[in-house]
């Protein structure tokens, strides 16, 4: 009995091991074709992810590019309000060069010691149509001129409060 037992069990394992053959074998082709369609989908993911890579890479190129023109844009408004700010600083100087020769001859004008001459006397007369609002051409060329010709100083600070303290009211 116990050696028809082992001969039961060899059977057995032998009907066990050959069912499994004949499965495996029988299962190959699917097998194969799981294979083959992992391998296409593998390859299909390599592609996928280089063209992913390849439009991520052009997309950081264009931000990039678009980002340099933004500081290219940048750098010219920043020249521009510099500009901007120049010009009306050389503007607010040129008009307290005007005012501080105005209240200059004002004074002068006032002292009995002291006449005026003809481009002084021009220049009231002008700067008195600016202030007026009563622009003319030749008034305000004449004005510029005038001033350029006196050669202020960039650095002169103004005080005029200082200023007509001693030229009108002494």
């Amino acid at each position: 009995m116990a050696g028809e037992t082992v001969i039961k069990w060899i059977i057995g394992g032998l009907a066990a091991l050959g069912g499994l053959a004949i499965g495996a074998l029988a299962r190959q082709p699917e097998v194969s074709s799981y294979k083959k369609q992992i391998i296409a989908l593998k390859k299909d993911l390599s592609e996928r992810m280089l063209k992913v890579e390849e439009e991520l890479n052009r997309q950081v190129d264009e931000l990039n590019k678009r980002y340099m023109a933004l500081k290219a844009w940048q750098f010219f408004e920043k020249a521009k309000a510099k500009s901007i700010c120049e010009k009306k600083a050389r503007e607010v100087f040129f008009m307290k060069c005007c005012c501080s020769e105005y209240i200059r001859i004002l004074g002068k004008s006032l002292s009995k010691d002291m006449s005026l001459n003809e481009q002084e006397t021009q220049f009231l007369k002008s700067f008195d149509n600016v202030l007026n609002n009563k622009l003319e051409e030749n008034d305000l060329n004449f004005v510029k001129v005038y001033i350029s010709n006196k050669n202020f100083d960039i650095g002169t600070s103004f005080n005029f409060q200082d200023q007509i303290e001693h030229d009108i009211v002494a």
